[in-house]
């Protein structure tokens, strides 16, 4: 992880099998400060984070909302619209600070 430098901010967006292998490198990126937003299906990633040392006050909590539907093969899901949205924020609900961000 240091070959990368310091990091202010990491996504992390993998199958949440995947999460628990993840997690740990992100407890480190947290070490100088960085931010962590979870981008994963489940509500309980956050916490999951937390169990894997990664702390709290550097978890931010996201949102991706798209419309799909079930599509034809080959592609098991087809998008219905153009519409989708990314909302971040803090855990508690509340916006996150410009000092933050």
């Amino acid at each position: 992880m240091t070959q990368f430098g310091a990091i202010d901010f990491a996504i992390v967006s993998v199958k949440t099998y995947s999460l628990s292998q993840i997690a740990p490198l992100a407890a480190i990126l947290t070490n100088n400060g960085a931010l962590v937003l979870p981008l994963l299906n489940g509500v309980d990633i956050a916490e999951r984070l937390i169990e894997h040392g990664v702390p709290k006050e550097n978890i931010l909590d996201g949102r991706t909302t798209v419309s799909a539907q079930g599509a034809r093969p080959p592609s098991p899901v087809g998008r219905r619209s153009r519409y989708a949205s990314l909302t971040d924020g803090e855990l508690d609900g509340s916006k996150v600070q410009c000092s933050r961000a």
